[in-house]
């Protein structure tokens, strides 16, 4: 059984996961489709699912903002 302390670190480097790694992705992926040759149709689609992407992160880590306030705010361990 972990802590209540190491479960709220792991849900913190989740949430830093969540913010940084799928918004640098992103600007890397947006900038190698702008120079790949691909069809404007199929740029829309990349993008579209790109921004799903973005949005369902930004959601994973309101949700674990959630969680570790819930933990914050109890005692024990988990």
């Amino acid at each position: 059984m972990e802590t209540r302390d190491e479960v709220i670190k792991k849900i913190e480097r989740a949430v830093l996961t969540e913010e940084n790694a799928v918004q640098l992705y992103a600007r890397h992926l947006k900038a190698i489709m702008k120079w790949s040759g691909l069809a404007k149709k199929d740029r829309a689609e990349i993008e579209e699912t790109l921004n799903i992407l973005i949005r369902d992160s930004h959601c994973h880590a309101v949700a674990l903002r959630g969680i570790r306030e819930r933990l914050l705010k109890g005692g024990g361990d988990v």
